[in-house]
């Protein structure tokens, strides 16, 4: 088996700067992901709280506000979230 060498900084800056690219206006990239590694983490109330600070949250933040949220056994509100 042959293992792949790492890519040189410079292919690795451009990912990055892609990655950041396709992230919706208006979110920073901090936002979204602390709000995800709180979710995956069992936090889901911190990452609402997160959320909630995003002044208009794109549809992947709408959908992880509503799965914490039934996670939580909010059920009423996450529907309402995603009305």
């Amino acid at each position: 088996m042959q293992l792949e060498r790492p890519l040189p900084a410079q292919p690795l800056r451009l990912l990055l700067a892609l990655a950041l690219a396709v992230l919706p206006p208006g979110l920073a990239a901090a936002d979204f992901y602390e709000a995800r590694a709180y979710f995956r983490q069992g936090k889901f109330q911190k990452a609402i709280e997160v959320i909630d600070q995003v002044a208009s949250s794109p549809p992947e933040l709408v959908l992880m506000k509503a799965e914490c949220l039934e996670k939580l056994d909010r059920l009423p509100e996450a529907l309402a979230v995603l009305r």
